[in-house]
């Protein structure tokens, strides 16, 4: 748990940011990022109930998207009784942590989630040079869930990426790995490194 917070904290004055567009992008302080809808799912930030959710998840980042199946009745959901899956788009609240970030900087970064993962039972899952990506199950919740926090360097700042799901079995975890792992993939494509 603690590694969720130091990423929440990492990423913690409120973003001036737009709502998404359906091209997927978004500005944040002036700076376009281009986000895709991860396949399937549906972004409801802009509706009261995914602006109640995203409430519960921003008190250290600002949520840009909230992300639920395209097919669930979101009248019905509640993070009380547990939402299947669902994805979220956060950046940090600190204005310094949302600047352009080096890489070698994003390097320590890096190292430092790791160690927090390994003190809290988590464990990486995807890493590139611009991307870290760690698993935590929480097996021991009355509705056990798998949880990945993301943390991805664009071109514009760090954003910080959430993906869970309930656990009933194997297939939850990759199902978990293959969409974070995918969702990154979208966003390094959408926001090239340019000389």
């Amino acid at each position: 748990m603690k590694y969720f917070l130091v990423l929440f904290c990492l990423f913690a004055v409120p973003a001036a940011f737009s709502e998404e567009n359906p091209s997927g992008n978004y500005e944040v302080d002036n700076q376009r990022i281009n986000v895709p809808a991860p396949e399937g799912f549906v972004n409801i930030i802009g509706t009261p109930q995914g602006k109640k959710f995203a409430a519960g998840f921003s008190q250290n980042s600002e949520v840009l998207a909230f992300f639920v199946p395209e097919k669930a009745d979101i009248d019905k959901m509640s993070l009380e009784s547990g939402i299947k899956r669902y994805m979220m788009l956060k950046v940090a609240r600190h204005l310094q942590l949302r600047a352009r970030m080096p890489l070698l900087q994003f390097i320590e970064l890096q190292k430092s989630i790791k160690s927090f993962a390994a003190k809290d039972n988590a464990f990486v899952i995807y890493e590139t040079p611009r991307a870290i990506a760690t698993m935590k199950l929480f097996t021991d919740a009355p509705l056990p869930y798998v949880s990945v926090g993301a943390t991805v360097l664009i071109p514009q700042m760090p954003i910080t990426l959430q993906v869970r799901s309930s656990l009933e079995g194997e297939n939850d975890k990759e199902w978990v790995t293959v969409a974070v792992k995918n969702w990154i993939e979208g966003i390094t494509k959408g926001n090239p490194w340019t000389r």
